[in-house]
């Protein structure tokens, strides 16, 4: 796992062209630009299931959703 700080044009697009997944940790972030561009980048996302995600975010087919405090033996 690298962690690469913020990241603009061309080399933002080598980065989301390279991964895997993308992980979206914010509980609090309304619209999510970062979410919409890593799903038209064809990544899936991981991410709470809440706002922009939850509306973006298909759980199991472009992603999963996770909601705060559920047990790992839940997901």
């Amino acid at each position: 796992m690298l962690f690469v700080g913020a990241q603009r044009g061309e080399a933002l697009s080598r980065h989301y062209a390279s991964a895997d997944v993308f992980v979206f940790p914010s509980l609090s972030e309304t619209f999510g630009n970062v979410v919409l561009e890593a799903l038209a980048s064809g990544l899936p996302v991981l991410a709470f299931d809440t706002a922009a995600a939850a509306v973006y975010v298909r759980d199991r087919v472009s992603g999963r959703h996770c909601t705060r405090g559920t047990p790992q033996s839940r997901r």
